[in-house]
């Protein structure tokens, strides 16, 4: 049986007023250059319709501003769009109460969600609302009616003998799914990120174990038609992404590349996606065996895959949890040698949605990879947005490595990978041509 990739709850909040609920992000500034990233979005525009200012200078066309913005201008711009967005939200959030409120804003300044939005509007203008991406997810299920989901289209289908929750139950597929989704829906209004399709594949969950018992490969073999079936199933249903907060207990380490074909060759040959004009992306959270120190030097077996199996590398990510000071939770297994496709995001204390209770829409603080995946998994959506029709997803996952913040204590790639994801650079669609 798969296990859940989250720590406990901390607080329970209720359900704060409807006119919050429409609130996030504030952000910093970028301060990466994006020159050596191609460029994708520099529409011809200006004199003549050739991409060139009246200045002489390439341009950007915005749709909002109804001008061909220069680099500088496009910039300027952006921050000006973040900083009132900041403003708005920070007036919103406070609202939430203090622990609730600051949770939001640490998250959002570790991605810079703001800025991502700021670029997205400035890029597409509101017609990124009409644009739909498809988020799809193996987990306990989703409590459809939570208020968190009103602006997104969900639907819920029970597989392996799943059932449907009870409203009163905190639920982890709930709490993911609002992190995946509702993090980055509940902007400021005019922001673009809605229509949104998540499909939630509800299976049935145990429980985290404070004994640690890795899965032998007797035991994978066993599950491995099973889950074979399962992924097959799941990506056969027209996914940009798939969020599994879900796991095995068990290092990637101490399986081999022949260990994993000769005794889960289903799966992975499932998970590979052959033949698929464009693979859906696989967002897995690293594991929680951080305090096991002889279990967590690298991702579990299911997100580590891409570790030992090429076919798996370019549209696999591993994500690990970091806090609130950007440091690696102390839970949070590490990137190890799964560090060329492994990235970092807030994990720790996040807010998400839980349940239902008695009809009040209920909150909580929770921890774990479980909550960093989904946040990868919901800066991809907003990319896919940004990006359409331009990259393919292998590209995206290229593009979101290639931005991450990699330097200071983030240039340890032995525990953060590529670095902690920056949405804000992600998104900035200017290179070179």
């Amino acid at each position: 049986m798969f296990y859940l990739l989250m720590q406990r709850f901390i607080i329970i909040f209720p359900s704060p007023a409807k006119s919050t609920i429409s609130t996030r992000r504030p952000n910093p500034s970028v301060r990466r250059s994006l020159l050596a990233l191609p460029l994708v979005l520099l529409a011809a525009c200006g004199d003549g319709g050739d991409g060139q200012s009246t200045g002489g200078g390439p341009c950007f066309n915005s749709p909002v501003t109804g001008t061909c913005l220069t680099r500088t201008d496009f910039q300027e711009t952006a921050r000006d769009i973040t900083q009132q967005t900041r403003v708005e939200n920070r007036r919103l959030i406070n609202q939430l109460g203090p622990e609730a409120a600051n949770a939001l804003r640490w998250t959002s300044d570790a991605i810079n969600a703001d800025q991502a939005a700021a670029h997205l509007l400035l890029t597409h203008g509101t017609s990124s609302l009409n644009e739909d991406v498809t988020i799809g997810l193996i987990d306990s299920g989703i409590h459809q009616r939570h208020e968190t989901f009103d602006y997104v289209s969900v639907t819920e289908e029970f597989l392996s003998g799943a059932v449907d929750e009870a409203p009163g139950k905190n639920s982890h597929g709930t709490a993911v799914s609002s992190v995946a989704v509702g993090n980055f829906v509940q902007l400021p209004p005019g922001s673009p990120m809605f229509n949104i399709d998540v499909k939630m594949f509800a299976i049935p969950l145990g429980d985290p174990s404070d004994s640690y018992v890795p899965i032998t490969l007797n035991q994978l073999s066993a599950a491995d038609f099973e889950n074979a079936e399962l992924y097959r199933y799941v990506l056969s249903q027209d996914l940009d992404v798939l969020n599994l907060s879900i796991g095995y207990n068990g290092g990637i380490e101490t399986y081999t590349e022949e260990d994993l074909r000769n005794n889960y060759g289903r799966t992975i040959e499932a998970l590979e996606q052959n033949g698929s004009s464009d693979k859906t992306i696989l967002v897995w959270a690293a594991g929680n065996a951080g305090k096991r120190s002889n279990a967590s030097s690298s991702p579990e077996i299911l997100p580590g895959l891409v570790a030992r199996i090429n076919e798996l590398q370019g549209h696999s990510i591993a994500v690990v949890s970091t806090r609130e000071d950007g440091t690696i939770s102390d839970f949070s297994n590490r990137c190890g040698i799964a560090k060329n496709f492994c990235i970092a995001a807030p994990g720790e204390q996040v807010l998400t949605a839980i349940s239902l209770a008695a009809g009040a829409h209920r909150y909580g603080l929770w921890s774990g990879t479980s909550l960093a995946a989904p946040m990868v998994s919901g800066g991809l959506l907003l990319m896919k947005k940004l990006f359409r029709d331009q990259l393919t997803n292998e590209e995206l996952v290229a593009r979101l490595f290639d931005t991450a913040k990699d330097d200071g204590m983030y240039s340890n790639s032995a525990i953060y990978g590529h670095g902690l994801m920056d949405l804000g650079a992600a998104t900035n669609p200017w290179g070179i041509p």
